[in-house]
């Protein structure tokens, strides 16, 4: 094994920004993949987004079990806590808690993937050129042909 020290880099070894280095940090914690792409501002808005579906996710719950143990004690004579609905308006409520749960879980995860999607997409992304010498102009154009006359047309330019 041999120790590489920074005078002995030449400007061909370079650090190669890692998909899978982001991919990895992501996975463990969300965020730390746009970290280690440099892009900052991206992190309040996976936090923001997880945090709001987190939250759904008690919330429903919460009324899910709330609801199934009001409906529990009706079938079994105990006075509950909601005697202004009926068992099948409980029963109702219980699946639409229990669906929206379970669709912000299923929310959460997307949320989730999205975050490790964007931190591997972003690093393969890292090192584009995207300088002012790459560029595409369009702009309109007039052809006149002796079978149809003028013709309005758009052309496209290139530069590389």
């Amino acid at each position: 094994m041999r120790l590489v020290t920074a005078n002995e880099l030449s400007s061909t070894d370079t650090m190669v920004h890692s998909p899978k280095t982001a991919l990895l940090r992501s996975l463990a914690v969300p965020g730390l993949g746009q970290a280690y792409n440099k892009k900052y501002w991206k992190i309040p808005i996976i936090y923001a987004a997880l945090g709001t579906s987190v939250y759904f996710i008690i919330d429903n719950n919460r009324q899910y079990n709330e609801f199934k143990q009001a409906y529990i004690d009706r079938q079994d004579g105990i006075e509950d806590d909601y005697p202004q609905y009926t068992d099948d308006n409980l029963i109702t409520l219980i699946d639409f808690y229990r669906r929206n749960r379970d669709f912000s879980v299923i929310l959460t995860a997307g949320i989730y993937m999205i975050n490790l999607l964007d931190a591997m997409v972003d690093a393969h992304l890292y090192e584009f050129d995207v300088s002012d010498e790459l560029s595409i102009k369009v702009s309109p154009h007039v052809q006149f042909t002796p079978q149809s006359g003028y013709n309005p047309s758009v052309g496209f330019t290139l530069k590389f």
